[in-house]
Parts: structure tokens; C-alpha cells; sequence
């Protein structure tokens, strides 16, 4: 969650509600996390394509 917490105030969002939740007839935990934007985005975002796989938001 912190992880989460610090790439949305990177993108100029908050995170306010984790929601943790199983679909029916599967096991695996999911999670729905509501960001609310907060400040304009910077400007070097969205960046090239190819760019996020080799250097991912942390």
C-alpha cells in the first residue's frame, strides 16, 4: 500500500480507501483503491513508450 501511496503523489493524486474483496469462486484476495487527484500531473508524464517497462514508477 505505501508503494501506491507514493507513485499517486508522484502522478499528483492521494490514495483515500483501500477496499480489500474475493470474487465469487476465487480465492484470491483483490484490492479496489480509490486515488483522488489532488494536483495537475507533471509534465513528463505519460512518458515514451518502452520507457515505464525499463524504469518503472517506485
Amino acid at each position: 500500500m505505501a508503494r501506491i501511496g507514493k507513485v499517486a503523489a508522484l502522478l499528483g493524486g492521494a490514495v483515500v480507501k483501500e477496499k480489500i474483496y474475493h470474487l465469487e469462486d476465487d480465492a484470491r484476495e483483490r484490492k479496489l483503491v480509490l486515488i483522488k487527484k489532488m494536483a495537475p500531473t507533471p509534465e513528463k508524464y505519460p512518458r515514451r513508450t518502452g520507457v515505464p517497462e525499463k524504469n518503472p514508477l517506485k
